[in-house]
């Protein structure tokens, strides 16, 4: 083993430093789809779909299919995932304008060419029917930057092949746009901020994907009736895409595709397109190849090749294809661990096509035949440059060896190579096979002095020592040597291996006397037993299998977090015996570890967060914290920016952020976490009406004292929302906690106009404040109703007189919280609460009058019954009067109230009638009788029989009369005086009175 290293050695010297920048952009794009981040989801409507892939299993470790659709979403059958990512590429920093050649407006139905001599620009709109060329610069690279690109209706821009970097890519009208790529190279479009597009638009679609590559620094949304481009897109952030047809390839971080939206992967465009210098490049210059230095004629060997840099750094990009050769002409290479595909003959040759998902490291077998030269050396290189190589150390096949296999040796042996779990026993069996005879070595029998020890190959280092039946091995082929008697039983023995680390080894076996046999296990994966988790501040107390009362237990948490904020958690990857496995993490492409809401517990039937995937906020963002401490001893896992945006309970998964740790499988873990409840609360009223007590063509108004009710109650629509304001929809049924009993209503008022020496300010404004009515909307929305309370009125006060005013009102809930302190300071929320109007002039709640006051017009008013007098012959006239008291400067007094044409007096029963020396009875024109500009006359009849005298008629207006008590008044009749506006109108009609005196100058009636 010490010659093999030397010989690697020398491997490097030979190969120098020879570099090739090998474009490995291609990966980026393998399939039709594909991802660039860990924990990323793609997601399909039934009715979408990606065609032409060289494999359903795409790299993205989500896939999300419809259910119950019978459209396959990979052609012929659904779409898997590969539990895979691409590699991102480096889109470095956005070139951003300069502005330096300003605004340019190309008008409608108008054709502008822009040469490249200016190359920056402010806003380029592009209006209806026109026609932008941009021109290639004939002495240089072709590069425009441009702050805002504006396309109206059917507008039409021609790219020359170059770079274009557009901060701000707008769209207006209905009409579709069309974008044409001229020249045989390729277009490069970077948009830096989030891009919506919503209007039909073609893309290139007269061309190869080829000569369209659209880079997205964020997200990229596509919702149109109709879009299409043959294209090449690459996004950091996330694509959502609602009847797109792509020809040509995308990779993203999240993936959406709705509508009738088909990408059809175009491998030969991917091939052919330039990626420019975004696409970073592999600087491969040798080949690692691993081996054992000795080996069994009919036995499996494992092999690897690690693709490495100048540096020895492995090339974990790597993407182009190897040939292994044995250089004996002999050996078949039977399998692989890698995701490329394999071309094999039985000459001891062999191809290999790597792709992205190897990290640049692919496992292989080699079957070699007795009958092959002994000793070999394997040799790899790069099909295309046979300069970039790599070769084992020097391979000898014994005439015997010691097979270490995990089953009993049947036929040909394969090298044990399978997946384990930290912590736990494993049995194997070394068995003394012969090279020569392909077969057993079965007098091979009794006490043999044995001695093991492992290689580290991922991490290639390590702190725990692997077991053999409870014993430490060496960890190493340089450590000091540790011999264990093992009994054999013809050419067989049995041991019990354990390791309590995670990560890849291979297995070494030497029997220690002279000349005697030795082997080697293939490389086997010994993942984590578990995960531990700890997450400050949760205390929920429901099991990770929710019982049947799952949501009254999660109803009794106490409050985690709120949707959306951010929550620490803490992970350790442990053994069997819940101690740390150290080397996790430290692999050569970290494995990673991924958060995931796997089930939400509680409410049910609920969404399991905004996306209904379970997805967790920064779910892969994890730091390594080394060194004992809390919340555990050894090495662990910590992140503080993790986020659930939805109410309740879930279960949160901790698994491996690859899907599969080295392969060999996932391992997760997991606890409930919760309460969740929304961040805060967003708010929105409607339009609320109050009635006007009197609405007609001569005006509006309501009378002091007089009942006005809602003719459009207020609502108010309450939103619980996370800290991302997006609608929190699990808030609902018994997880919803704003009580209609806590929203305390508040009526203000404001009179308009207010004088100096007005009473105004001392009118109290009434009314039942009553607790709303509360309809749970479902998906985290409830409306609240306020009631009129039966009706308000704005009261008369004893002995006061007011002037006409119009009434401004408010409604205001001051404090919007719930039992949970949830409160509302999200849209439509002022000051934690919300108000129905302002009080102040014009701003009140509507009144449903118009004209003068808008309906918000009050008077103080009051009912008169005037005097009459004619002949005892004829009927009489007695009018009755609503009027209004108003306020001039120094002139007040009350009016007849010409506006009024809505009061109506029920009933002529209602007048009381006291006759002194006639007979009579009195009448109204209808019942019930409406005024007319104020004016309704009563008739009295003619007495019977004919005489003279007078009749005082008395309007009962009470409540339990007329029902006028808001023209009541302090009368004084007899000596007796009304108080706080309560004396009904009393008016006197006298027969058998005639014309005064023609000598009487002015005669005037007073009344009071």
């Amino acid at each position: 083993m010490k010659y093999y290293k030397k010989c690697v050695l020398t491997i490097l010297l030979m190969v120098g430093c020879t570099n090739i920048t090998a474009d490995i952009c291609t990966q980026t794009f393998q399939n039709s789809v594909q991802s660039n981040t860990l924990g990323s989801t793609i997601t399909f409507a039934c009715g979408t779909k990606v065609l032409n892939n060289s494999t359903n299993a795409l790299a993205i470790p989500i896939v999300n299919n419809p259910a119950g659709c019978a459209t396959p979403t990979c052609g012929t059958s659904n779409c898997t995932s590969a539990g895979t990512t691409v590699s991102p590429l480096n889109l470095g920093s956005f070139q951003s304008s300069s502005n330096a050649g300003g605004n340019i407006t190309i008008g409608a139905n108008s054709t502008l060419t822009i040469n490249n001599n200016t190359t920056d620009y402010n806003l380029v709109s592009v209006r209806s029917n026109a026609t932008l060329n941009f021109s290639a610069n004939p002495s240089g690279a072709t590069i425009y930057r441009i702050s805002s690109l504006e396309l109206n209706n059917s507008a039409t821009v021609n790219f020359a092949t170059g770079d274009y970097w557009i901060d701000s890519l707008l769209q207006s009208g209905g009409q579709p746009i069309t974008i044409n790529i001229v020249g045989t190279g390729t277009t490069r479009i970077y948009l830096n901020t989030n891009t919506t597009i919503s209007r039909p638009i073609s893309w290139n679609v007269s061309n190869s994907a080829s000569q369209l590559l659209i880079y997205a620094f964020n997200n990229l949304t596509i919702n149109s009736s109709s879009a299409s481009a043959n294209a090449i897109i690459y996004a950091a952030g996330d694509v959502n895409l609602t009847n797109f047809t792509l020809n040509g390839a995308l990779t993203a971080k999240n993936i959406t595709l709705s509508g009738t939206s088909v990408i059809t992967y175009n491998s030969a465009a991917v091939t052919a397109a330039n990626f420019g210098t975004t696409c970073p490049f592999s600087s491969v210059s040798q080949f690692v190849v691993t081996a054992p230095s000795t080996g069994s004629y009919c036995q499996n060997m494992t092999v690897a090749v690690t693709a490495q840099n100048a540096m020895s750094q492995t090339e974990t990009t790597y993407a182009r294809q190897i040939t292994l050769t044995t250089q004996s002409n002999a050996g078949t290479w039977i399998s692989t661990t890698g995701g490329g595909a394999l071309s094999s003959t039985v000459n001891g040759a062999a191809t290999y096509q790597f792709v992205a998902g190897d990290n640049g490291v692919a496992n292989f077998r080699l079957s070699y035949p007795n009958s092959g030269a002994s000793p070999i050396t394997i040799k790899a290189y790069q099909t295309d440059t046979p300069t970039i190589l790599g070769n084992s150390g020097s391979i000898n096949f014994a005439p015997s060896s010691l097979v270490i296999t995990d089953n009993p040796v049947s036929g040909a042996p394969t090298a044990f190579s399978s997946a384990q779990t930290a912590g736990t026993n494993f049995t194997l069996y070394l068995t003394a096979y012969s090279g020569s005879s392909c077969g057993v070595v079965t007098n091979y029998t009794g006490t043999k002095t044995i001695r093991f020890y492992t290689t580290y190959v991922n991490p290639t280092t390590g702190t725990l020592n692997a077991k053999i039946n409870g014993v430490n091995i060496a960890n190493s082929v340089d450590a000091v040597q540790t011999t264990q008697p093992i009994i054999f039983n013809n050419g067989v023995a049995t041991v019990i291996g354990s390791y309590s680390d995670a990560g890849q080894l291979m297995l070494n076996v030497a029997d220690t006397a002279s000349g005697g046999p030795s082997g080697q296990s293939g490389n086997f994966v010994v993942k984590p037993y578990q995960f531990a988790i700890n997450i400050p501040g949760n205390s929920a107390t429901q099991t990770t299998a929710p019982p049947a009362g799952a949501v009254s237990a999660c109803l009794a948490n106490a409050v985690f977090k709120k949707a959306g904020v951010p929550f620490t958690v803490n992970v350790q990857a442990q053994n069997a015996q819940g101690t740390v496995t150290p080397n996790y993490g430290l692999e050569t492409v970290s494995q990673g570890i991924l958060l995931t809401s796997s089930a939400l517990l509680a409410p049910t039937n609920g969404r399991n967060g905004s996306t209904g995937l379970g997805t967790i906020g920064n779910g892969s963002t994890f730091s390594r914290v080394t060194g004992a401490g809390s919340p555990f001893t050894g090495a662990y896992y910590t992140g503080s920016n993790f986020y659930f945006d939805e109410a309740g309970c879930i279960n949160l998964t901790v698994a491996v952020g690859t899907g599969s740790y080295l392969g060999a499988g996932n391992v997760s873990n997991s606890t409930v976490v919760g309460r969740f409840i929304p961040d805060h609360f967003s708010v929105s009223g409607n339009v609320p009406l109050l009635t006007t007590g009197c609405s007609g063509s001569f005006g509006s108004f309501t009378y002091l004292d007089k009942p006005f009710l809602y003719t459009t109650a207020p609502v108010l629509t309450v939103t619980a929302q996370s800290l991302q304001n997006t609608t929190t929809q699990n808030y609902t049924g018994n997880f919803w906690k704003l009580s209609n009993s806590a929203l305390g209503n508040i009526y203000n008022k404001f009179y308009d106009p207010l004088r100096v020496g007005d009473i105004i300010p001392n009118l109290i404004f009434s009314a039942a404040n009553s607790t709303p009515s509360f309809l749970d909307e479902g998906n985290g929305v409830g409306t609240f109703t306020f009631s009129d309370g039966g009706g308000f009125k704005i009261q008369r006060l004893s002995g006061s007189l007011a002037p006409p005013f119009r009434a401004e009102i408010q409604l205001n809930v001051p404090t919007i919280t719930d039992s949970d302190g949830v409160i509302c300071t999200g849209a439509g929320c002022v000051s934690g609460g919300f108000a129905f109007g302002l009080p102040t002039a014009g701003n009140g709640i509507a009144f449903t009058g118009t004209g003068t006051g808008s309906g918000k017009q009050f008077f103080q008013g009051r009912l008169i019954v005037l005097n009459s007098s004619g002949s005892q012959l004829l009927p009489l006239t007695l009018p009755m009067q609503t009027q209004v008291y108003t306020a001039s400067g120094s002139t007040s007094g009350f009016a007849i109230n010409a506006l009024d044409s809505c009061t109506t007096f029920n009933s002529a029963a209602n007048l009381t009638i006291t006759q002194f020396g006639v007979s009579t009875i009195a009448s109204l024109p209808a019942s019930p009788a409406t005024f007319s500009q104020g004016i309704l006359n009563i008739t009295l009849n003619a007495p019977t029989p004919a005489a003279t005298g007078y009749v005082d008629v008395e309007a009962n207006i009470s409540t339990s009369a007329a029902n006028l008590p808001w023209l009541q008044y302090n009368w004084p009749y007899n000596g007796i005086t009304g108080t706080n506006f309560s004396a009904n109108p009393r008016g006197r009609g006298t027969f058998g009175v005639f014309k005064g005196n023609d000598r009487v100058i002015y005669q005037q009636e007073i009344t009071q």
